[in-house]
């Protein structure tokens, strides 16, 4: 421990780890939330559809499977 801080140096490093965390994660949020108005303004207000994509996704993969097992490519 030095006399600038009360904290021991394992503390201090760990208090310092957390603040860089905190610091890494707003940075992102605010990435996140830019991205989010450029979309937003991209698609005229309307928000993405993440259900809708999810089940196409899905049913694109089912049929591709479905594909393979007709056709024994798996």
């Amino acid at each position: 421990m030095d006399g600038r801080n009360n904290l021991p140096d394992d503390e201090r490093r760990e208090q310092a780890q957390t603040n860089d965390r905190l610091a890494h994660w707003q940075a992102w949020l605010a990435e996140n939330d830019q991205l989010t108005a450029t979309i937003l303004r991209c698609r005229q207000g309307h928000p993405v559809d993440v259900d809708a994509l999810w089940q196409a996704a899905r049913v694109g993969l089912e049929e591709r499977d479905e594909r393979n097992l007709q056709t024994g490519s798996i």
